[in-house]
């Protein structure tokens, strides 16, 4: 059954109940479950007093290698809506359908114009791993994000709809600010390329037009050929900078910038204050290419 009939079938059922003030939670809030830190804000900033969000990924830890603990599951199979990344970030995702069948989800990557993480990738329906699942890195996909949160949250509580419409406009009225001040922060670096050691960053480089260089390849750690390759890329295109996450070991990032006489800089894609995170990733990959 798609999205769209799900909440279709829960405003034909609120409407004759009244509206969904409680999804589990001790205060009466909508219980929301995010499955990654950035979307804390996204939801928490359309939802206002009436959610309680909680990730699934903790803060610092890797969306790629978490497993979801047991006692993550009663707030699962207490919430009353998933915001999935897609895009197969998610590979348990099937523990928490099976923990709560109920959940209204949101996937963000509907609609999102996809990136192969290789050259052959297929046409999306080839299973995990074929496209970047980094989507949350780009505003354009925030900006999406956004609104079908709100219509989530319209449809499962519309006695407060219009709260959810105002504060949606207003949060989308900083993210497309801010877009705009990335885009003539970077204007002039269009072209330019970065290294980076995990390949988050393609969403964000396609939005204004830089090039993504990783040293991880195929989801591994570099090999020797690898590693001379980019540093060989790296000295030929003048890069000074290694990006780094805190998620990761930065032992072959240094590695390669002693090799390069450059600097290693961290960069959080996984930052909870998502329009600071994002931010302040524009700042030092500006001053990285300058």
């Amino acid at each position: 059954m798609n999205r769209s009939l799900v909440l279709g079938i829960l405003l034909l059922a609120l409407l004759g109940a009244g509206c969904i003030t409680s999804g589990g939670t001790d205060d009466g809030t909508i219980g929301i479950i995010v499955s990654i830190p950035p979307y804390v804000e996204w939801a928490e900033r359309v939802g206002g007093a009436y959610v309680s969000v909680t990730p699934v990924v903790p803060a610092g830890a890797s969306p790629h290698t978490y497993e979801i603990t047991p006692g993550q599951m009663v707030t699962i199979s207490d919430a009353a809506m998933w915001i999935k990344n897609g895009v197969g970030l998610e590979h348990w995702a099937d523990k928490i359908v099976s923990a709560n069948k109920s959940l209204v989800i949101v996937d963000i990557s509907e609609g999102v114009d996809l990136i192969p993480l290789y050259d052959d990738a297929d046409d999306g329906h080839g299973g995990v791993g074929a496209y970047d699942a980094h989507i949350w890195l780009s505003l354009t996909v925030a900006q999406d994000g956004v609104y079908r949160i709100a219509d989530a949250l319209m449809t499962l509580d519309p006695a407060h709809a219009d709260e959810y419409a105002a504060n949606r406009d207003a949060y989308l009225a900083e993210l497309e600010a801010l877009d705009a001040t990335i885009t003539a922060r970077l204007e002039s670096m269009q072209g330019s390329h970065f290294l980076v050691f995990h390949p988050a960053w393609s969403y964000f480089a396609r939005d204004y037009g830089l090039v993504q260089l990783s040293i991880e390849k195929d989801g591994k750690e570099p090999g020797p050929e690898h590693m001379r390759s980019i540093i060989d890329q790296a000295r030929d295109l003048g890069i000074t900078v290694v990006f780094i996450e805190p998620q990761y070991s930065p032992d072959d990032a240094r590695t390669i910038a002693t090799a390069i006489g450059g600097s290693v800089v961290a960069l959080n894609p996984l930052s909870e204050d998502y329009l600071a995170g994002m931010d302040a990733a524009a700042d030092a990959l500006s001053e990285g290419l300058a």
